[in-house]
């Protein structure tokens, strides 16, 4: 098995668990089991066990870091011109192409559009 070409973010649990502890190297450590994936922002770690953390840096194609949606908080999970997934021009993760431009971490927002996401 492989994994390989991910985008693993907002998990409840851990980004990619490899539960069996006492034969770690069968995946976790195994280099040729675990590709380029992005893990972000995973409650219960990124790489791990399910309650042991792995150091990310077992991996040479793991990338802890924000994979830039379009817009998350309204289920756009396409990616931004300007995401580490894309690489080469090849996105990676489930969809084919970016969803949209760079993506800079700042949404502009009318001040309406901010009192509404407050509630009444």
């Amino acid at each position: 098995m492989r994994i390989e070409n991910n985008i693993i973010a907002f998990n409840y649990g851990c980004g990619i668990v490899c539960r069996d502890i006492e034969s770690v190297g069968t995946l976790c450590r195994d280099v040729n089991a675990i590709g380029q994936n992005i893990l972000w922002q995973n409650s219960g770690g990124d790489l791990g066990n399910g309650s042991v953390v792995y150091p990310i840096d077992w991996f040479e194609g793991v990338l802890v870091s924000d994979p830039r949606f379009c817009g998350a908080s309204v289920d756009d999970f396409g990616v931004a011109q300007n995401s580490p997934a894309v690489v080469n021009g090849v996105v990676m993760g489930a969809l084919p192409a970016f969803g949209c431009g760079p993506v800079t971490g700042i949404e502009p927002a009318s001040w309406g559009k901010i009192k509404r996401s407050f509630g009444p």
